[in-house]
Formats: structure tokens, sequence, C-alpha cells
């Protein structure tokens, strides 16, 4: 999971690559408070585990997009046929209707992912 931070010195966003899915788990891993390197200033900070937050990831929505996109020509493409023979005009619908599924899914447990990384505070 992405992560940022604000750092101290520049205020400017910084960000790093963390496998948690909680502020708990990062703070297994890594320690409260754990050292840190900004990017824009190349300064070392420490950072605490609560000024820590994820954001919706880009890579999510483009693959999510990327299956909408494609997906829904090619069931166009492939009922094309069974339209044509059949008639089944609903049956064409629902096919239409699994890319923008799968979208949903994708884009739904990114959100999750995001709101229970930030929902979640270390008690002191």
């Amino acid at each position: 999971m992405k992560l940022f931070t604000r750092c101290p010195y520049c205020k400017k966003e910084t960000s790093f690559f963390a496998f948690v899915s909680d502020r708990a788990m990062l703070s297994k891993e890594k320690g409260n408070p754990f050292q840190l390197t900004c990017k824009s200033c190349n300064s070392d900070f420490a950072c605490e585990i609560d000024k820590v937050y994820a954001k919706h990831s880009k890579i999510a929505l483009i693959i999510g997009l990327t299956v909408l996109i494609l997906g829904i020509p090619f069931s166009f493409i492939v009922l094309n046929d069974i339209i044509e023979d059949t008639g089944y005009v609903v049956f064409s619908v629902g096919m239409i209707a699994v890319p923008f599924a799968i979208y949903q899914i994708i884009n739904n447990q990114d959100r999750k992912r995001v709101e229970n990384f930030n929902r979640f505070r270390i008690r002191r």
C-alpha cells in the first residue's frame, strides 16, 4: 500500500510503500516513531504512525477502467453472434453488466482498504 505523510521541514507530502493493512501492522513492522527521508528536501525525520495516511490507488482505478473500457466492446463482439442467432437481448445486456461489476468490485475494495487504514489510530 502506498502511504503518505508530510515532511515537517518543507511541508510537502512524501510517500513510501508498506505491505500493511492498518496502522497496527505498520507499527509492528516499522516501530513508532520510524525514520523517513523526504523526497523533496532530502532530510531525515521521525514520523509517528498516526500522521501517516493512505490515499486511493491510481493503479486500481486504471485497472478497473481498463476492464470496463475493454470489456464492454469485447462483450458486444462475443455476444453479436448469440443475439443474431437467438434474439436474447436480455442476455446480452446482462453480459455487458459484467465488466461494470468488475470495475465496481475493484473500486469498492480500494475504497474499503483506504478507509480501514485511515480509521484506525494507535492509542497512547
